[in-house]
């Protein structure tokens, strides 16, 4: 994915499968931390779609939903 500097992946019984992605966008790092993934498929999914739908642009609210649930658009 265009971007990521870096990753993190794990899981745990209450986090189910997680990641944590450091990377650039419009010149600016960010980290996005996704927990609860039923799958490392959900999981890789979902945050290849975060990291790419990603828009510093966006307002403050959705940007914080994003890079904590994983999603632009809602938690899985």
């Amino acid at each position: 994915v265009p971007g990521v500097i870096g990753l993190k992946t794990g899981f745990h019984d209450d986090a189910k499968y997680n990641m944590a992605v450091a990377f650039n966008k419009e010149g600016k790092l960010y980290l996005a931390v996704l927990f609860g993934g039923n799958s490392m498929k959900i999981r890789d999914s979902e945050m290849k779609r975060t990291v790419l739908d990603f828009s510093p642009k966006m307002d403050e609210e959705k940007i914080i939903y994003a890079l904590i649930y994983g999603t632009i658009e809602e938690p899985f």
